[in-house]
């Protein structure tokens, strides 16, 4: 929650957060986990409530953390895998909805970009 309130956020997430949706529940960070010490303080927590919850799959996008929580034996996906699978259930135009998230503060590589793209186009 606290990312997504920070100034650089863009201000339709900031005002989104500010009046989330009732199914969205909030919870605190879990207590400091040290052999997590080395990622930043979201992947941290996220990480370890994944762990705590035994949640069945972790939304991550950063590359250190999404390694880290495969260590650990957890399912993850990042922000195109749900884009792609919103795709895949004609939710969401993937173009569509990448040409808008690359217009934020958003980085993603252009290989991840193509790898997914092959996927859609394969079906796998």
């Amino acid at each position: 929650m606290e990312e997504l309130s920070e100034h650089r956020t863009p201000n339709a997430v900031k005002s989104w957060i500010a009046h989330p949706p009732a199914w969205l529940e909030v919870r605190p960070d879990p207590p400091l986990d040290p052999t997590l010490a080395l990622l930043d303080p979201g992947e941290r927590a996220a990480i370890a409530l994944a762990q705590s919850l035994n949640a069945g799959r972790l939304l991550i996008d950063d590359w250190d953390g999404r390694a880290e929580a495969q260590r650990r034996r957890l399912l993850v996906t990042g922000t195109l895998g749900i884009l792609a699978k919103a795709h895949q259930h004609q939710l969401v135009d993937f173009e569509a909805a990448l040409a808008r998230l690359i217009q934020t503060n958003f980085y993603v590589s252009a290989q991840l970009i193509d790898l997914m793209r092959r996927r859609l186009s394969t079906g796998t």
